[in-house]
């Protein structure tokens, strides 16, 4: 392990911590671009990066290039239909896929150089991070929260709580950031949780430091999820959940033996949590109908505009609210172009998660557990393609992706040779990804 190898890694948990806070921009950039420029920096020198690009490529190039032609497709009917100040849309999709693929190229250096189980700090540092800034934000512009909260609890309303806090503090103009900023936010955090887990595999000490360390930062974010109100990031979690126990329950004995436990204790905190007035506003939340309704009326709008134009797309899709479905928003606004490469980007989503899955459920320990981790990275990006504005994940998501691939092309190979390696190599996972 040399400096350069620890700056990278120094490097990479600054990045988690600014992953939150992405909806502070100077211009089209955040601060996590400046992170990832830096990075970039730090691995253009190194004489194997090449090789490792090649093989980040060729891991997820089911998702990099239908992305890349979707962009471009959408750039084409920028310059044609759309009015110029929408080309902001574009250069933060763009910058976006720069930064997963970047941050894919980091983490295999970093599992190389043995240094990527230092990011085990991640969710403790994401959630502290989070937390200061929302202190000293609602501090400078005079928002309680205890106010906003008792006020939710009086009228019944999970958004007087939410809505005020962010808004305020983040103080963006454009209604459609305003809206979407909980889900952002609350699913950068997601998978930051699972990175710091996936890292944690690879810590070869394990203690009661390092694992106080990391579930007490997942818990923070758990925490953070569950009341940050977003139904997306609500579901992304159920999803993540899924596709981690199936193939870690198949593990062993003992890992049946915790799940069994973990479920119990779920129940038992929905149980009595059902009980105390905060658990009204979960409820509330999830009942709530409106943006179901506004969904439904403009996905009909979409169907119709796609009859009108199947083939090159609605002249003026941007008077039409977004579908918050990314095939039908890239068909109605692209044509048969934008349906070809959303569907191309859809299915490679899919493919790749049901890949590691496969994988999981049929390989033994240390590997299955890094593959039902890449596994839950993919979910949140699932999830936003069919409830975000035109079905474009956040950054923070597309980071995970990006960290997913990097586990995949590092673990596949090694799993395959190693298929029979038993539970009492869960501690040299370090070394064997380094062989």
């Amino acid at each position: 392990m040399t400096n350069v190898d620890r700056i990278l890694t120094l490097n990479f948990l600054i990045l988690i911590a600014l992953l939150p806070l992405v909806w502070i921009r100077f211009g089209s950039l955040a601060p996590a671009h400046f992170a990832a420029l830096f990075l970039l920096l730090n691995i253009a020198l190194r004489p194997n990066t090449l090789q490792i690009v090649k093989n980040i490529f060729n891991a997820g190039y089911f998702i990099w290039i239908p992305m890349i032609l979707l962009v471009t497709i959408e750039f084409v009917y920028l310059v044609r239909f759309s009015p110029p100040q929408d080309g902001f849309f574009i250069i933060k999709q763009l910058s976006y896929l720069f930064l997963a693929f970047i941050s894919a190229v980091s983490a295999v250096i970093m599992i190389q150089s043995r240094t990527f189980g230092y990011v085990y700090y991640g969710p403790a540092i994401s959630s502290l991070s989070l937390v200061a800034f929302l202190s000293f934000g609602l501090y400078q512009v005079g928002v309680d929260p205890a106010v906003q909260f008792q006020l939710a609890m009086q009228y019944n309303d999970p958004n007087i709580v939410i809505y005020p806090i962010f808004k305020s503090v983040f103080s963006i103009e454009n209604e459609e950031a305003r809206s979407n900023l909980r889900h952002g936010i609350a699913l950068a955090m997601l998978s930051i949780a699972v990175v710091g887990w996936l890292a944690f595999q690879y810590v070869p000490k394990k203690n009661l430091w390092n694992r106080t360390v990391v579930y007490t930062g997942i818990s923070l974010i758990a925490f953070f999820v569950v009341f940050s109100f977003s139904r997306s990031a609500w579901l992304a979690m159920a999803l993540m959940i899924v596709v981690m126990v199936i193939p870690i329950a198949s593990g062993s004995r003992r890992t049946v033996v915790f799940l069994g436990g973990f479920v119990i204790a779920v129940l038992l905190t929905i149980i009595v949590g059902s009980t105390l007035p905060a658990a009204s506003l979960v409820i509330d939340r999830i009942e709530q109908t409106q943006s179901y309704d506004g969904r439904l009326d403009a996905m009909e709008r979409h169907w119709i505009a796609i009859s009108e134009y199947p083939l090159l797309g609605h002249p003026r899709i941007d008077e039409f609210v977004r579908a918050h479905n990314l095939v039908l928003d890239a068909w109605s606004g692209m044509g048969i172009l934008g349906l070809l490469a959303s569907l191309a980007l859809v299915i490679g989503v899919i493919r790749f998660l049901f890949r590691l899955e496969v994988q999981a459920t049929t390989v033994t320990r240390p590997w299955n557990l890094q593959f039902a981790g890449a596994a839950a990275l993919i979910c949140p990006m699932l999830t936003r393609m069919f409830t975000a504005p035109n079905g474009f994940p956040e950054i923070g998501i597309w980071w995970g992706c990006g960290v997913a691939i990097a586990i995949f092309a590092v673990v596949a190979p090694l799993a395959t040779q190693s298929r029979h390696i038993g539970p009492s190599s869960d501690r040299k996972i370090a070394n064997a990804a380094t062989a």
